[in-house]
């Protein structure tokens, strides 16, 4: 009797075991779903944690980027405001006293660019430089001639660049008063004139286009505006740069030029040294004869035989030595651009051997 008690009582312990051990894998399973599921959770949130973390990251990279664009653009314009400031600065500083026609300058200086003139204009006839020792420039004696050379100056780095790649180049320091021009002044360029290429015939341009505003009394703010209807193909970007920017200045728009023709790997070329000869101060017309041969025969054999050249160097002659121009001129005809070297030579030594007086050249830098 003893026996069958004990077990009953075992059988009925080794339910409630079995039961309890039951309870607690269920216990068990409950739990380890309940882990995963908060794994799971928290996986998706950390993802998307991250993924904001990143979102903003991104958005914060993006928002330095434009603030360091748009302090790098103000950065350009304060550059620019200053060089303008510095031009202002020495106009004033070297310009004499003067009392201002407040009825004519008033007008040409505060009236808006015109999109289209329509008044007197001045026409240059025909494809070749002018001739003659000062046919790009006005009577010296003429009470319109507006350029006065001043002594050492103070030019600012984009001034001295300009002038260091084209002497001829005028800054406002060097214009006296503009007391007769006015901006409905028009001025009729040659479309052989246009900037299209960036190559040696920039410079001769140039030259003949910035003689061409002084003769037609544009005034002096009004050039660069004038100058970017004349601007294309190779400068077109240059063009719009110009036309964005209010501050634009002759001298700046003369530096993007020059710039321009930099990036492209001409401004230093033998083409460009060859159109940008000037004569030094006090030299023999036979010795700059002989630097211009110099220089011509660095050109490569397709430059030595281009119409570029040859309008470079008829320039060069009738500008600084116009008296062997008179002797020149009539010899080019129907003749090679190395036939019209040599000739130059012989007649700049011919003409060295005349009088003092005519032996130098004509400086007009």
């Amino acid at each position: 009797m003893a026996k069958k008690e004990d077990l009953s009582t075992t059988a009925g312990d080794s339910k409630n075991l079995l039961e309890h051990f039951n309870a607690q894998q269920l216990f068990n399973e409950k739990l380890k779903s309940w882990f995963d599921g908060f794994e799971s959770v928290l996986s998706t949130q950390t993802d998307l944690v991250v993924c904001h973390v990143t979102e903003e990251s991104k958005e914060l990279s993006s928002r330095m980027d434009k603030i360091e664009s748009r302090l790098e653009q103000f950065e350009n314009k304060m550059d620019r405001i200053e060089t303008l400031l510095i031009d202002i600065s020495s106009g004033l500083k070297n310009s004499p006293p003067q009392q201002p026609d407040l009825h004519s300058e008033d007008q040409s200086v505060r009236s808006p660019p015109p999109e289209k003139v329509s008044t007197s204009a001045v026409q240059i006839d025909d494809g070749k430089a002018p001739a003659g020792s000062h046919a790009n420039m006005p009577d010296e004696s003429n009470e319109f001639n507006t350029i006065e050379e001043t002594k050492d100056p103070v030019l600012s780095p984009s001034q001295k660049f300009v002038k260091d790649a084209w002497p001829q180049a005028i800054l406002r320091h060097e214009i006296n008063h503009e007391t007769n021009t006015n901006v409905s002044n028009n001025v009729i360029l040659r479309p052989d004139l246009f900037l299209d290429k960036a190559d040696s015939s920039v410079f001769v341009k140039l030259a003949e286009i910035q003689s061409a505003f002084r003769i037609s009394l544009v005034p002096y703010w009004y050039w660069p505006w004038r100058l970017c209807q004349q601007m294309r193909d190779d400068f077109q970007g240059t063009r719009v740069w110009a036309e964005e920017n209010i501050f634009v200045t002759w001298p700046m728009l003369l530096e993007e030029i020059f710039k321009t023709m930099q990036r492209l790997g001409v401004l230093h070329s033998p083409g460009t040294i060859f159109s940008r000869l000037t004569a030094r101060s006090g030299e023999h017309i036979d010795s700059f004869a002989m630097r211009i041969k110099d220089s011509y025969y660095q050109l490569s054999r397709l430059d030595r035989e281009s119409d570029i050249t040859r309008n470079a160097l008829s320039y060069i002659v009738q500008t600084y030595i116009p008296q062997v121009w008179t002797h020149l001129q009539p010899m080019m005809v129907g003749k090679p651009n190395y036939h019209c070297i040599d000739t130059l030579v012989q007649i700049a030594r011919g003409i060295s051997m005349w009088p003092t007086q005519v032996k130098y050249c004509v400086n007009k830098n």
